[in-house]
Formats: C-alpha cells, sequence, structure tokens
C-alpha cells in the first residue's frame, strides 16, 4: 500500500487559497458593460455611469444574452491582478487573457460628452477574443430631455451588431424608461456620484419615495446597503423586489451569495435554486451551488460529514455548462487530491490522482498566467510523482 503521507502534503496549498469568482456561459452571447467615461462642463460626472447602468439593465431582459457584472469583472481583475491603466481601461492583451478566463464574448466601452445642454454618447463593441471593434457609433440628443432616448438608442445598437432575435416582450422591456419621475432619477443619478456610503443610501431612498417602483435605484439601494454593511436593509430590499418581481434572476442571485456571506447556507441555497430555474445554464449560479455543497450543516468545509462525490457531481454540473470554467477545474483538482489522500483503496488513489492532474492541468491550460501558477505547477509535479509510485507499486 502506497504510504498516504506522500500525498497529504500536496493538498496543503489548495486548502489554503481561495477559490475566485466566477465566469459565464457558452450557450449564449456574454457581455460585460464597462463603466463610460464622462466628459462635461458642468459637475455631474455620474452621466456615464448612469449610461452604463441603464444600458446593463435594459439587456439583462434580453434570454440570449448574458450580462457579466462589473462588479464581478472587477473582482476577477483585482484576483487575477490584471494591468488596468489610469482611464480604467485594459491593454489589448489583457482584453483578451480577460476574456479566457471568464468567457466573455464582448464588452462595451463608451463615454458621454456633455456640453450645455447637448449630449453626446459614444459606443464602442469589443469582440474580446479578437479585440476588434465591432461597432462604433455615436449618437446625439439634448440633456435631459433625450437620455432615456438615447439610452435605449445605444441598447438597440448592441442588439443589432450582437445579431440577437428578440420577442417583442423582450423589445419593450428594452424600450421601457427606467422611471417617469425625474426627481427619482436625479436623486438616483446623484447617488452616482462620488458621494459617502451613507449620502449615496439616503439619495437613492429620496429616488424611491419619488418612485417605489424605480428597480434600478432598488438594485442599487440594496447594493449600497451591502458594502455599508447593513446586511438587513440589504436583504430587506433584496426581499420587496423578489416579492414584487419574483422572477427577478439578479436580485435571486445576489441575496443568495449574501446570505452564503453570512453563513446562512440554507437560505443561500433556495435563493440560488431560484436563480437556476430562471437561467438553467450561468454557470456562475451552478458554481456557487456546488461551493454550497462543501459545507457540513455546521458551517465546517469539507468535513468528515461532507459527501465528496457529492461535490464533484456538483463541480462537474458547472463544467457540463461553461467546460472551461476555471474555478471548477481548480476545485475539481482540489477535491480530487483530497479524496486521495482519505482512501485507502490503491485502485481509487490512483483514479482521484489522475482526476486531480487532470483538471489542474485543465486549470493551467485555460489561464496560463493564473496568479498561482507557479504553486499548482509544482503541486501537479508531486501529484505525478505519487501517481508514479502507485503505478511502480501495481506492477511490483
Amino acid at each position: 500500500m502506497i504510504n498516504k503521507k506522500l500525498i497529504f502534503p500536496i493538498i496543503l496549498f489548495f486548502l489554503c487559497v481561495f477559490f475566485m469568482s466566477a465566469q459565464e456561459t457558452q450557450s449564449a452571447v456574454t457581455l460585460s458593460v464597462m463603466k463610460f467615461d464622462t466628459m462635461s462642463d458642468k459637475n455631474i460626472d455620474f452621466i456615464g455611469e448612469s449610461f452604463a447602468d441603464a444600458l446593463t439593465t435594459k439587456l439583462t431582459n434580453i434570454k440570449d444574452l448574458r450580462i457579466y457584472e462589473r462588479s464581478q469583472f472587477k473582482k476577477i481583475t483585482d484576483e487575477l491582478q490584471m494591468n488596468v491603466d489610469s482611464s480604467g481601461l485594459f491593454d489589448e492583451s489583457t482584453v483578451q487573457n480577460v476574456g479566457k478566463i471568464v468567457a466573455i464574448d464582448y464588452m462595451t466601452l463608451g463615454s458621454v460628452t456633455l456640453v450645455g445642454d447637448n449630449l453626446r454618447v459614444a459606443l464602442r463593441l469589443i469582440d474580446v477574443k479578437t479585440t476588434r471593434s465591432i461597432l462604433s457609433k455615436e449618437v446625439e440628443g439634448k440633456y435631459p430631455d433625450d437620455v432615456f432616448d438615447l439610452q435605449d438608442d445605444i441598447a438597440l445598437l448592441v442588439v443589432k451588431a450582437l445579431n440577437l432575435k428578440i420577442s417583442t416582450l423582450e423589445r419593450e422591456r428594452v424600450l421601457k424608461d427606467p422611471t417617469n419621475n425625474m426627481d427619482a432619477y436625479e436623486y438616483y443619478n446623484q447617488s452616482l456620484a462620488e458621494v459617502s456610503g451613507m449620502e449615496r443610501v439616503r439619495l437613492l431612498r429620496k429616488a424611491l419615495e419619488k418612485d417605489p417602483d424605480f428597480i434600478l435605484a432598488r438594485h442599487c439601494l440594496a447594493e449600497s446597503c451591502f458594502e455599508n454593511e447593513n446586511y438587513t436593509a440589504s436583504i430587506s430590499v433584496y426581499n420587496k423586489i423578489i416579492e414584487d418581481y419574483p422572477d427577478d434572476f439578479k436580485a435571486h442571485y445576489n441575496l443568495g451569495l449574501l446570505w452564503f456571506d453570512l453563513g446562512e447556507l440554507k437560505k443561500s441555497s433556495s435563493e440560488l435554486k431560484a436563480a437556476s430555474s430562471l437561467q438553467n445554464d450561468n454557470p456562475d449560479v451552478w458554481y456557487n451551488l456546488a461551493l454550497l455543497q462543501e459545507f457540513d450543516d455546521n458551517g465546517n468545509r469539507l468535513s468528515p460529514e461532507v459527501d465528496r462525490l457529492k461535490v464533484s457531481e456538483a463541480y462537474k454540473k458547472v463544467l457540463e455548462v461553461n467546460n472551461t470554467y476555471l474555478e471548477a477545474h481548480y476545485a475539481l483538482g482540489v477535491l480530487n487530491a483530497l479524496m486521495a489522500t482519505e482512501n485507502s483503496d490503491i485502485n481509487l488513489q490512483k483514479e482521484y490522482i489522475e482526476g486531480a492532474i487532470e483538471h489542474l492541468e485543465s486549470y493551467l491550460s485555460i489561464y496560463p498566467e493564473v496568479f498561482n501558477a507557479s504553486e499548482v505547477e509544482q503541486n501537479v509535479n508531486l501529484l505525478k510523482g505519487s501517481l508514479q509510485q502507485i503505478i511502480d507499486y501495481m506492477e511490483s
């Protein structure tokens, strides 16, 4: 029998690394809407942010389009130590690397210029894989009268450029104004400026006093409360959104992640399952559901009570949806290596080590420059050494 002590040290590095954030689906077109730059002769530098949020919200209503949230995008680039220049944009090589990791197909970049009451919006749509611009367009109007019309225009430009076929209902949702109350919209816009967290919450509450159905402001309020660590308020806002709009994927998904952060695993699972019913091909949801499987009823991760094979099947589900999902390969590599150390059957040890090697090599091949590449490579080599010892033992 092979000495399990030879394998055990391999696991130590893996168990100390926190799994990163998630990716997107292969079956639908995936888009990330980046922040729009603002150039203005007035003290309203929030207009670019407002246009980006409006575009994101409008495009979220299209079933064949997946929106990769900018908050997720920032997290992945921070964790993988990618380079962003002073303007918040990416160089060509970084754009391509991001596309490999998070499976983003397209990215929008834009700017909003306001001089007097003349408003000009410039939009570029980038193919992430090639970094080629497939759309470069400007639309113009008057501020504030034409703001919503211009937001509709740029949303439809993206739909057309991506050759998306949308239903009548989807088109109506894309063209729906975020609010009919301009005072509410003004408070919302002010909340996007560089203000303190509590001031942002105050402005968003004012916006919702003017228009309680202003769904974009509700989502921003929930996120702002979370950022201010007012989790009770954030949960309350998300629950109200779900009560009024049961098919709001973003509310179910974000509330599921919030419950996860708070250690309420059953509540997290309930919300994430609701999200999966709304977007069954979204690998982010399946990844977090798989991650939940790693915890026992007392919140202990990968304790003896946790069914390793059940966890493994959950991560394999993620790869069925997106077989390049970076963190699922990493998780399966760690899990297989762990199961090899815990099993006394030499045939199963061999099987699990082979699985660990396969998934960790996939992890490295998807993104060779990943921040922990050297450590993973070292551990893959150790696993290969242990595998060879097993083979030699079985042949002797």
